[in-house]
């Protein structure tokens, strides 16, 4: 019996200075910060539906649409053309688009772009309408009579810019020859 409260007692006094000796918290604080910059990105372009048009990519960023027959031979009025091409964008930043085209239509190489398509008169300049698709929102830009089209996003987006090229059948026919425009679809971060 002594012996037990002995071990008893020994347990109780190794246990009392333990709690009294509690060691000093250490502590620090680490911050976490980083920055995002403000970025506008497409990637590869795909083509989507077509209709007497087709859509070679060029490069990562560029593209060459073809139209397969630009007018009716019998009576060299354009031939309707439509074709969706779908850009993947990321955008996380407020934003304008701007599309512009090189020629404010297709014009013929060497052509006046004065010479505007016309009925009963032969044109060298064929006008069309390319509708961007971003978002909720839409940018229309009617190639022969602009060549800027603009539009202030006020937040990021990400997803598929769809753009689509229409070109409308008649209005008068077309001197023969290459007809040809440049556009440029442009993400620019709102500063």
């Amino acid at each position: 019996m002594v012996a037990r409260l002995l071990i008893g007692t020994l347990a109780l006094a190794a246990a009392l200075p333990a709690a009294a000796q509690s060691p000093d918290v250490a502590r620090g604080r680490l911050e976490l910060a980083g920055q995002t910059p403000a970025v506008c990105l497409i990637k590869t372009a795909r083509a989507g539906s077509a209709q007497n048009a087709s859509f070679t990519s060029t490069g990562e960023r560029s593209g060459e649409v073809r139209i397969a027959e630009l007018v009716d031979p019998q009576t060299a009025q354009p031939r309707a053309a439509e074709i969706v091409i779908e850009l993947p964008v990321v955008c996380n930043a407020a934003h304008r688009l701007t599309l512009t085209s090189a020629n404010g239509g297709l014009l013929r190489d060497g052509g006046n772009a004065r010479n505007r398509q016309a009925q009963g008169a032969f044109g060298e300049l064929l006008g069309y309408q390319l509708d961007a698709n971003w978002g909720s929102r839409v940018l229309t830009l009617n190639a022969g009579t602009a060549s800027v089209a603009t539009l202030d996003v006020p937040d990021g987006t990400a997803g598929d810019l769809s753009l689509r090229l229409s070109i409308p059948a008649g209005g008068g026919p077309l001197v023969a020859g290459r007809y040809s425009d440049t556009v440029v679809i442009e993400l620019n971060v709102s500063s």
